[in-house]
């Protein structure tokens, strides 16, 4: 499947090749494309290549609301513990496989930390969701909260220790 992904997208790329300008989500998708470009020796490719800044509508946004019914209770152990925080889709960009390797490493060391994943299922993701689903500490110190309203959200990130970023070549770390 992942060979199949791959292939697709080097097919879609030929095909923007043949529009008059491209535009990027980021500063950093733009230089991975005429980097790409360069790499691969294409010549024939539209010379107007710009990006721009990803945003809100904060003003006509509805927040959502909601807590699980446990949600005092875990906030309750994240709080008094290290607790460390990621918020991401799960993929292979996000670096969640590396992630969970530092944090079994600490648990073998016999530091007392919690990780917390806020995020659903992205693509190609099934290694890491078997990884997580079949991990020892799930819901002891590794937890993965799949939907997660903002309310319930914003009360993890107040209780967090430290916030995470492990994504890989991303352009401005949206989830910050």
């Amino acid at each position: 499947f992942y060979q199949a992904a791959c292939d697709a997208y080097i097919k879609w790329l030929y095909v923007i090749l043949q529009f008059d300008g491209i535009i990027c989500i980021s500063q950093s998708v733009m230089h991975e494309l005429k980097s790409w470009l360069q790499t691969n020796a294409i010549k024939n490719y539209p010379r107007k290549i710009h990006w721009f800044h990803l945003g809100a509508d904060l003003e006509h946004y509805l927040p959502t609301t909601g807590r699980p019914y446990n949600a005092q209770k875990l906030l309750h152990l994240f709080k008094n513990n290290l607790m460390f925080l990621s918020v991401n889709t799960l993929e292979p960009r996000k670096g969640y496989m590396q992630l969970i390797a530092a944090f079994e490493l600490l648990w073998q060391q016999g530091f007392a930390v919690i990780l917390v994943i806020v995020g659903k299922k992205g693509w190609l993701a099934d290694h890491i969701v078997e990884k997580i689903k079949k991990h020892h500490e799930l819901n002891k110190r590794l937890f993965w909260m799949q939907k997660v309203s903002d309310e319930y959200l914003t009360d993890v990130y107040k209780v967090a220790t430290c916030f995470i970023a492990g994504s890989e070549g991303e352009g401005f770390g949206l989830p910050l």
